[in-house]
This record gives C-alpha cells, sequence and structure tokens, in this order.
C-alpha cells in the first residue's frame, strides 16, 4: 500500500499569549523626552529642558523677525528682536530642566511634583525677562499644567502610544503599495491562518 505525502502548513500567526508580551520599545520623541526616566538625572533632564527651550527659541526668533511694523524691513532690528525673544525661551528650558532635577534629588523622589517646580522656575525667568508679572504667572500656570500633566501620562505609558506587534504575515509578502494583492496560493486552505481574514484577495 502506497504511502501518502502529506503537506503541513504552519500558522504563521502569533498567539495571544505572546501578542502583548513582545511590544515595540517606547521611543520617546523630542518633545516628550523630558518626562521619560528618573527625574533625579540632573545632566539628563537639563539637556532635554534645554533643547525644548532652543526650538522654542528659534521658533520665536523666527515669528517676531519678519515682524515689522512699517517699511522699509530693518534686518539687524529684526535680528535684535529675534534675540530679545528668543532668548528668555531658551532660559525658561534650562531653568525648568535645573529644576526639576534639584527638585527630585532633594526629594529623592519622582514624580509630577517635580515638573511643577520645574514650571514655576521657567515662567519666572520668562516673567523677569519681559519684567510682567503678569506674563510670568501666567507661564508658569501654563508650563506646570503641561509638565504635571505629562510627566503624569508618562509614568503610566500614556504620553506616547505603544505599537503592538501585529501578527507576522509570511505568505503576503506580495502586498503593498503599488503591488498586486498577494497570492492566495497557501493561505485559503490554511484554517488557523486568521491573515487570511485580513489579506483576503
Amino acid at each position: 500500500m502506497e504511502s501518502k505525502e502529506v503537506l503541513h502548513r504552519y500558522n504563521t500567526d502569533i498567539t495571544n499569549e505572546f501578542f502583548y508580551k513582545y511590544r515595540e520599545k517606547i521611543h520617546p520623541s523630542i518633545l516628550t523626552k523630558l518626562f521619560y526616566g528618573d527625574d533625579r538625572d540632573l545632566l539628563t533632564k537639563t539637556l532635554n529642558s534645554t533643547k525644548l527651550g532652543l526650538y522654542g527659541a528659534i521658533a520665536m526668533g523666527g515669528l517676531v523677525y519678519s515682524y515689522q511694523k512699517a517699511p522699509p524691513f530693518n534686518h539687524y532690528a529684526a535680528i535684535e528682536r529675534s534675540f530679545t525673544h528668543g532668548t528668555p525661551w531658551l532660559i525658561a528650558g534650562i531653568a525648568y530642566g535645573l529644576a526639576v532635577g534639584a527638585s527630585a534629588q532633594l526629594r529623592d523622589a519622582d514624580g509630577p511634583l517635580n515638573h511643577l517646580f520645574g514650571g514655576i522656575a521657567g515662567g519666572t525667568m520668562l516673567g523677569t525677562w519681559y519684567k510682567s508679572v503678569r506674563f510670568g504667572a501666567g507661564s508658569s500656570v501654563t508650563l506646570v499644567s503641561i509638565g504635571a500633566v505629562c510627566k503624569f501620562l508618562a509614568d503610566r505609558d500614556e504620553l506616547t502610544p505603544q505599537i503592538v506587534r501585529r501578527p507576522r504575515v509570511f505568505n503576503s509578502y506580495r502586498t503593498g503599495w503599488f503591488t498586486e494583492r498577494p497570492n492566495p496560493e497557501g493561505i485559503q486552505d490554511a484554517e488557523l491562518d486568521d491573515t487570511y481574514k485580513l489579506y483576503k484577495p
């Protein structure tokens, strides 16, 4: 009696046991890097906040550079405006990071409360530069609110969304932009392969 050759087809899905276990690591962006990690790392916190302050300085400097009440355009005055209104944001960023790191080291604790002191320090620098108590107070409230909320979410891994790895689809390699649909051969007869439901031709 002749033996029939059995063709085995294997399911390429990741089981639920490992589906949520192996996630992509969180890669904070430049804007959110300040709120991840231990606040007691004074150097890192100051460096990240300085970067944010520099970006704010560049943005503010660029906005006020082209502002002029009447022609002709004066480049020297524009550069002076950019320096005048860009520098305080850099100083505020440095003060924010220093206050966060110093507060965390003094309290020996990590958390949103450190960013409360950071926001107050940054807002105070802005108010001092512009010689305005109202502007300083408003800036402090804004920075405190944003910083504390972002740190609260970062501690719970909710500030930067995690990317859950989807099942590997080895037999749908031809799926892509401006390409053909995958060859259905080998997919339809794999009853356990849920990718057929997702990539049904």
